[in-house]
């Protein structure tokens, strides 16, 4: 009778220890970003590029940025949406600078359910104020993802979705994607 309350804890801890720490993707992100080179030029950029394509979910973002445009998006409008992302991200990420003096700490991890995690981390330079950013992790089947990130409170997703629909008064999907491909990403 005892053991099947201890199978049922063993299956639970067999199945926490098989989940991902969904901090990985930022994690693996600060590594990627600090072992990049430091000089911004086209290796730089291209190393950036392939780690923000590993850490987040670019399809789940490029929905989240959509909206209800997502539902009557073509797969090439959504294709170009997610290029859009992984463009403005690699920039803002790739100017950011790690060094020997920074420091990336995961100050709490929370549960929200259905997959998905808010990781609060905290980043400093040297004696600089700490930054506190929070990142939306959703666990997929190849592991945690990001899908969305807070500075200051303000939703990156949110930021580039009320973007999207300024450039699309008066005009199609495809038009403001090509207005938003030329013009630079606001900050």
């Amino acid at each position: 009778m005892r053991a099947k309350p201890l199978a049922a804890l063993f299956a639970i801890l067999c199945l926490a220890a098989a989940t991902p720490d969904a901090s990985a993707p930022i994690v693996s992100l600060e590594k990627a970003l600090r072992s990049a080179p430091a000089k911004p030029d086209a290796a730089r950029r291209k190393a950036v590029r392939a780690a923000v394509a590993r850490a987040f979910d670019l399809d789940a973002v490029s929905r989240s940025v959509l909206g209800e445009e997502a539902a009557r998006a073509t797969p090439t409008q959504r294709a170009r949406v997610s290029e859009l992302i992984l463009q403005r991200l690699s920039e803002r990420v790739g100017r950011e600078r790690i060094g020997a003096d920074a420091t990336l700490r995961v100050l709490r991890s929370r549960d929200v359910g259905l997959g998905e995690t808010m990781i609060t981390t905290e980043a400093r330079r040297g004696q600089d104020n700490p930054v506190t950013v929070v990142w939306r992790v959703r666990q997929e089947a190849g592991g945690p993802k990001v899908v969305d990130v807070l500075r200051e409170g303000i939703s990156l997703s949110l930021k580039a979705r009320r973007e999207l629909a300024a450039a699309m008064r008066g005009h199609t999907l495809d038009q403001a994607l090509a207005a938003m491909e030329r013009a630079p990403a606001a900050e």
